[in-house]
């Protein structure tokens, strides 16, 4: 199952914590980019979707849209300082 570090969740809390957010739990879910590229987006939800898997993330709820549980189940939502500021990013778990 997909793992979040504590530096993911710092970021998804500063994004629940914002105005617009509509839920207090976070949901990864594929969409279009703008050139027409599979993306992920980061959505606010108040709970998971039909078919969504849960995974726990130090208190705070994260679901998985059905058609990423495959593609994400080895994989470590991070965080990352940039130059352009906090960047998430996604990489492969650590064998062993």
């Amino acid at each position: 199952m997909l793992q979040v570090t504590d530096a993911a969740v710092s970021v998804l809390n500063q994004i629940l914590q914002r105005e617009e957010a509509s839920g207090d739990a976070i949901r990864l879910a594929s969409v279009t980019g703008p050139t027409g590229e599979s993306e992920i987006a980061i959505q606010t939800v108040e709970g998971p979707r039909e078919g969504d898997a849960t995974t726990q993330a130090t208190g705070l709820d994260v679901f998985l849209a059905e058609d990423l549980v495959q593609p994400l189940d080895a994989a470590v939502l991070d965080a990352e300082e940039t130059e352009q500021g906090t960047k998430l990013s996604l990489r492969p778990q650590s064998a062993g």
